[in-house]
């Protein structure tokens, strides 16, 4: 499965403030190609084809003039019709207000293309324009975050449990796992058609069968 990648700026890669943020992209990126998934940057930046070949990722979306994908290079040059997921990381709001906006953007560009939008909402990112506009959110805590906005999925990943919530119910399921590591074969089980305990199951291998419809 081909996944569109939204995260931290690459004009802001080799910032030495940006070392945490970079780190969890990069984690969650190698999450998604061990679960069997091609990573598609949606990005800009002189110097981010390098960075792509650097770490495995598919190119074809970086735009190279500019720190910022301009609105016309989101509609005109992003196939989005080809893709079934876009992942928003928390790392895109670690940036400036004119990067916010092209994120939120692209969010609503995604969804108008019936492409289901996933996004990281721990720390300052729960405030980020598209927390409410995301089909699945995540964060890590021991409760799954509200069902606000347009969010039709939320996951709280705790230190013991996994806490799933939808909008017919809620589901809690056994089990200690890294949330960046967890999340991207969670989404990918999902959208391909799993069940969510089936999705959960994916990963954890060890869950409590609570119903969840």
């Amino acid at each position: 499965m081909d996944v569109l990648y939204i995260g931290l700026p690459f004009s802001r890669w080799d910032y030495y403030r940006m070392v945490l943020p970079r780190h969890s992209d990069i984690i969650v990126a190698t999450a998604f190609k061990e679960a069997g998934c091609s990573i598609f940057p949606v990005n800009a930046f002189d110097r981010g084809k390098d960075i792509c070949r650097d770490n495995g990722w598919n190119d074809a979306y970086v735009q190279t003039s500019g720190t910022v994908p301009k609105d016309f290079f989101l509609a005109a040059k992003v196939f989005w019709e080809d893709y079934l997921l876009l992942y928003i990381s928390s790392s895109a709001f670690a940036s400036s207000p004119e990067y916010i906006r092209f994120v939120n953007r692209a969010v609503e560009e995604a969804i108008c293309n019936g492409v289901v939008v996933a996004a990281d909402i721990r720390g300052d990112a729960a405030e980020a324009p598209w927390a409410d506009k995301a089909n699945i959110v995540w964060d890590t805590a021991p409760f799954s975050p509200a069902l606000s906005g347009d969010r039709l999925i939320s996951i709280g990943v705790g230190l013991k449990n996994i806490t799933v919530s939808t909008r017919r119910g809620m589901g809690q399921f056994e089990g200690a796992v890294d949330g960046e590591q967890f999340m991207p074969v969670y989404l990918k089980s999902l959208v391909e058609g799993k069940s969510m305990a089936d999705s959960v199951e994916a990963y954890t291998k060890n869950y409590v069968d609570i119903i969840i419809p």
